[in-house]
């Protein structure tokens, strides 16, 4: 994502404030490091895809935010692919402990994280376009074309 990931642990393993200088046990040091970096990655990821916020901040790379449009784009595909998973397999997708019950579940989770996401991108853009037109009023006077 950020680099070619060799390269960053290289550089994590030449440092001189790195803890893991020398092998532990049977691990090198840089696998420890790819390990440590791997999982790093991955909880950003959760972080990225379980967070109702939409914005994360990964410590030392800065803030991480969500794309209203492709946002909004993935929610339409969660839609069909719900609808398409009704009319597919209508008795199973309500049966619990069903692959197309957990199926299900989990596209419905996805969509209302995403949903919260989108709506809290939202906000934001409605309270700038408010503040954009009473900006236009105060300045142009009550009659501006808007």
């Amino acid at each position: 994502m950020i680099g070619n990931q060799h390269i960053l642990n290289s550089q994590l393993l030449e440092h001189e404030k790195n803890p893991i200088k020398e092998k532990i046990g049977d691990k090198e040091a840089m696998d420890i490091i790819y390990i440590i970096t791997d999982e790093y990655w991955k909880e950003w990821r959760r972080q990225l895809t379980n967070s109702t916020k939409p914005v994360i901040w990964a410590p030392g790379l800065g803030n991480f935010s969500m794309m209203y449009g492709k946002s909004k784009m993935f929610l339409r595909k969660l839609v069909r692919k719900m609808r398409y998973m009704k009319v597919k397999e209508p008795e199973k997708y309500l049966i619990e402990g069903t692959k197309a019950h957990g199926t299900y579940q989990n596209y419905l989770k996805q969509f209302r994280i995403l949903w919260s996401q989108v709506d809290s991108i939202k906000k934001g853009v409605n309270y700038k376009y408010a503040l954009w037109r009473q900006r236009k009023i105060d300045y142009y006077g009550d009659k501006a074309i808007l």
